[in-house]
């Protein structure tokens, strides 16, 4: 493919084949051109298009991220404001769900397809994670029928 500027210097992109004719002594060859402008156009545009997606996707999960931070910090805030026991359970129980949200959230971002997830391996990395994040101990993980060694 080639792009080749026409008399009023719009830019096409031609597809050019040649294929040698064994029979001629003289080397002749059957050459033919094919306008492809329209289909690299729209290549470009999809091109264009993915790209963009992909910006967007980045900054909605920065955002979501970001989010979820401040949500976090202001309820450890709001709990170390107040001495309640059952009011500092409360607090520290919200920001683990804030942080297992998050855990999903960029679970989710770094699949690989968001279309076909392997629920199956999503959910060990997920349990994984949570283990990890929350600190379960080996008991509980094995009487909850899941096989996790804690690193030290």
């Amino acid at each position: 493919v080639m792009g080749v500027h026409t008399p009023d210097d719009r830019l096409r992109w031609i597809s050019v084949n040649a294929v040698p004719l064994p029979a001629d002594p003289g080397g002749a060859v059957v050459t033919s051109f094919h306008d492809v402008t329209a289909v690299r156009e729209a290549n470009d545009r999809l091109v264009a298009s993915v790209r963009e997606k992909e910006v967007m996707l980045q900054e909605i999960h920065h955002r979501v991220k970001n989010n979820l931070q401040v949500i976090s910090t202001l309820l450890e805030f709001q709990e170390d404001a107040v001495t309640d026991p059952a009011a500092v359970a409360a607090f520290r129980e919200s920001r683990g769900r804030v942080r297992s949200m998050a855990l999903i959230h960029e679970r989710l971002y770094r699949s690989e397809d968001l279309a076909r997830v392997d629920v199956a391996e999503y959910a060990r990395q997920l349990a994984d994670d949570l283990y990890r994040a929350y600190r379960v101990s080996e008991v509980i993980a094995r009487m909850a029928g899941y096989t996790y060694i804690m690193d030290a």
